[in-house]
């Protein structure tokens, strides 16, 4: 009777086990994702930091970029080392219930409005391929969330809630949770030897199913500072 019982509480407890394990794994046997949405916070880690103070997150890419975040203002600012005073901007907000929330709707590169978000989703990818993704409900609506995904560095804030949910340095699904978030309008910019250009490289609407097409968004200039080419007609607006 002893040896049967034993076997029969082996078997129980291998079995709970195995259930354990199988409820972390997805149909094809791989770790499950990360789920967001929960609003638990996590400790901030690698280049992601907060400054409770000034209201802001800041990332720093391992090439030199910058992602500014500011809370109090509104706006999103892209920067890089390699070129003094260039700045992409996404800012613009609107008043939900008296609250002041991001919509990020309007983007100007060095102080001139170029064009607005043309979906839901828009996605800069740095020169070094750190990339970073701003999700809402509709283009002027509210963020919902921001990702940035630099290698096997993977973070990501949920915008409803105002709280870093996942932040990871060496994330085992960096690359599984960026491929399965579409980037939507997506763009990039050149450092060159005469200034820097701003373009958009694809649109991605479903994960994986990109339509690639360079179009020009803007210029600047190394000799002349203060002077912003603006190559993109949005309809929508009369000053671009």
């Amino acid at each position: 009777m002893k040896h049967y019982k034993i076997i029969a509480i082996t078997t129980v407890m291998f079995s709970m086990m195995f259930s354990g394990c199988r409820k972390y794994l997805d149909n094809d046997g791989m770790d499950q994702l990360p789920q967001f949405g929960s609003c638990k916070a996590v400790p901030f880690s690698g280049n992601l930091t907060q400054s409770v103070a000034d209201n802001t997150y800041t990332y720093l890419t391992k090439s030199g970029g910058k992602i500014l975040m500011d809370q109090k203002n509104l706006a999103i600012t892209i920067s890089h080392k390699d070129y003094v005073n260039f700045k992409i901007e996404l800012w613009g907000g609107l008043e939900v219930d008296g609250e002041s929330l991001y919509s990020a709707n309007h983007e100007n590169l060095n102080g001139k409005h170029i064009k607005d978000r043309l979906g839901s989703r828009r996605t800069i990818i740095f020169p070094d391929g750190t990339k970073f993704t701003l999700i809402t409900s509709g283009i002027h609506d509210p963020l919902v969330s921001v990702s940035i995904h630099e290698g096997n560095a993977y973070h990501y804030i949920n915008y409803s809630c105002k709280t870093l949910e996942y932040s990871s340095i060496n994330s085992p699904f960096a690359q599984r949770l960026d491929d399965a978030e579409a980037d939507g309008e997506t763009g990039t910019f050149e450092i060159t030897a005469t200034g820097l250009l701003f373009y958009n490289i694809y649109i991605e609407d479903t994960p994986g199913n990109k339509k690639e097409e360079k179009v020009p968004l803007g210029e600047i200039y190394r000799d002349e500072p203060k002077r912003v080419t603006d190559y993109y007609d949005d309809p929508r607006l009369m000053n671009t």
